[in-house]
């Protein structure tokens, strides 16, 4: 049998080494565009279906009030 070597230090002081280790600047400049990228198709979507919801309450009740509630 053959004795294994110990890592060199540096590798045990590695980033990302851990999983906690903060993020790269590579890393948190792609992050917000992709946040940016997944929040603007949610914000269109929500207010489409609200935008539906409120004109059904006025189309069933033909009162402009009850889309206020």
């Amino acid at each position: 049998m053959t004795e294994q070597e110990p890592a060199p230090p540096e590798a045990a002081a590695a980033p990302g080494a851990d999983g906690g280790s903060p993020a790269s600047q590579a890393q948190r400049s792609r992050t917000f565009p992709g946040v940016l990228a997944n929040t603007a198709p949610a914000n269109i979507t929500t207010s489409y279906l609200w935008f539906a919801l409120t004109f059904w309450v006025y189309l069933q009740t033909r009162n402009v009030i009850a889309t206020g509630v």
